[in-house]
């Protein structure tokens, strides 16, 4: 469950693919405090490919990930709305994004991955081998939705199990009034709207708390330009944070 945000980079002047092919994609985690700690970054080795991600302490999976020249991914709990939890699964949705790896591309994954028995999810794919792509696959539970997004223009999503239809409106006009004050993009400044956006109601603040125990428990950022590729990532319990350079 997140909140992410995509940003091609620089900043476009007109709504066309940009040059350099750089990007931004950052992750609020939402997650019941009490669970397991994720552990921090590091490298795997995933069917021969090198690839960057925190892993979650309970399932073993991840939310976000990145490979040193093709993909970024980054998945969201629920397609489209909210939806009732009707367990047992197939493996949890954390396992989706590894197992992203074993594919040749993204068509490939979307063509022949087994999506049925898994509790609906929506997968954000950013590929940069040649040019720039911004895909978004939404599983419902029972049909894959496919999308070509344009990869020039900046994107929020929210996850649909923790925010309804009207919070999520009003979360996108925030970034699009962030979105209006930048001369530039930057990973700094967009950490920074992903820790302090809100109307001062914590249970929709993109940096959230709940009763519940839910809260943002921490917050991931991937760049990738020409010069440099690199994953920041800070854990909000423990109040560490960690740059991990995949190229520089």
């Amino acid at each position: 469950m997140c909140t992410v945000s995509f940003l091609p980079t620089p900043a476009p002047q007109t709504p066309t693919l940009p040059a350099s092919g750089g990007f931004i994609l950052t992750s609020n985690r939402d997650e019941m405090a009490s669970r397991q700690r994720a552990l921090f970054p590091r490298r795997y080795n995933l069917n021969g490919r090198t690839v960057f991600y925190p892993k979650d302490g309970l399932a073993g999976g991840t939310w976000i990930a990145t490979d040193e020249q093709q993909y970024t991914l980054c998945l969201l709990n629920g397609a489209f709305d909210a939806h009732r939890h009707q367990p047992p699964y197939r493996h949890s949705r954390g396992q989706v994004i590894p197992a992203f790896f074993s594919y040749e591309n993204e068509v490939d994954f979307s063509l022949h991955y087994p999506f049925v028995g898994l509790e609906p999810f929506t997968l954000v794919v950013v590929a940069y081998a040649s040019n720039l792509t911004l895909t978004e696959l939404r599983w419902d539970g029972t049909t894959l939705h496919r999308q070509l997004l344009n990869a020039a223009c900046p994107y929020l999503w929210s996850s649909a199990t923790l925010y309804p239809y009207a919070i999520r409106q009003k979360r996108e006009r925030w970034f699009v009034e962030w979105l209006q004050l930048q001369s530039a993009y930057s990973q700094e400044a967009i950490v920074r709207f992903h820790e302090q956006t809100g109307d001062g109601d914590p249970t929709n603040a993109l940096l959230m708390q709940r009763p519940n125990g839910i809260r943002t428990v921490s917050i991931t950022s991937v760049e990738h330009t020409e010069q440099a590729h690199r994953l920041y990532y800070r854990d909000l319990l423990t109040e560490t944070a960690t740059t991990f350079r995949i190229l520089s």
